[in-house]
């Protein structure tokens, strides 16, 4: 998986063992460096966090379990975004990782999830961006899919579903959850209440619905290797079985999406 996010801490033991960083805050153009996150301001570390909702390894009933995992490594390519003390995150910066994926897509270990747990208020959003819509059908038409967060508005965003996989986040009980920005598009996943490090607060929002849908990516890829699915193939699987809520959303169900692998294989 590919993350463009604050950066990996490695202090915290989510055994996300496999780990290349690179630095594309402020310009810096994608320098290779020391796995840390950026992100200062808070106790969530949003980029570990987030990482290793999607990745970690660890599951003991006290530390977390990434989704894409099933007891396996799990290689990230983390791009960061940040630079300490704080979260402020430039476009600019995003475009270059983003054109970075493009160009490397074998050093990233191959085609992939790109998850994109950045977001500005709509109608501003970067799904309403031609130039992230571009930069994501180039991505799309090598195998890899961006995946991003809807966004905390809690407000609609009605730009069309593109090249984009948009994620809304839901609550305990299967509904949007009342901070998710919403619009014309159906994937989702839980947001709310979601340990993502160990011995801190549980935390909200739509950046940890992400990591769940590019982990379920991810885990689909690996669970399905004898058919080489690529991102894109993998995303619309997931889609397809995954659990319907009364208000239209496709929660992923990776018992379903497994089962309709290996029926696509015989």
């Amino acid at each position: 998986m590919t993350y463009l996010d604050s950066g990996v801490n490695p202090v915290y033991p989510i055994e996300l063992v496999l780990i290349h960083q690179l630095n594309f805050a402020d310009g810096a153009g994608g320098v290779t460096e020391f796995p840390f996150d950026a992100d200062t301001n808070t106790n969530e570390f949003h980029g570990t966090g987030t990482s290793g909702t999607a990745g970690a390894t660890t599951n003991d009933h006290e530390f977390i379990a990434g989704v894409a995992s099933a007891g396996e490594l799990v290689f990230i390519t983390m791009l960061r975004l940040a630079n300490p003390p704080g979260t402020t995150i430039l476009a600019a910066d995003v475009v270059d990782a983003l054109t970075w994926c493009i160009d490397h897509q074998l050093e990233r270990g191959g085609p992939g999830p790109i998850n994109l747990s950045i977001n500005a208020d709509p109608p501003n959003t970067i799904n309403h961006s031609p130039v992230f819509q571009s930069l994501a059908q180039s991505l799309r038409a090598q195998g890899d899919l961006v995946v991003n967060g809807a966004g905390n508005s809690g407000t609609e965003d009605s730009s069309p579903e593109q090249y984009i996989r948009r994620v809304a986040g839901t609550d305990e009980n299967d509904q949007l959850a009342n901070f998710s920005t919403f619009g014309p598009f159906h994937a989702a996943a839980p947001a709310t209440n979601i340990l993502v490090l160990p011995g801190l607060n549980y935390v909200d929002g739509t950046s940890l619905s992400t990591a769940y849908w590019s982990g379920s990516i991810a885990f689909l890829m690996a669970a399905c290797h004898e058919q080489k699915l690529n991102a894109v193939q993998a995303d619309e699987i997931i889609f397809n079985t995954a659990t319907v809520t009364n208000q239209g959303y496709h929660i992923p169900n990776l018992e379903k999406a497994v089962v309709s692998c290996q029926a696509r294989q015989k």
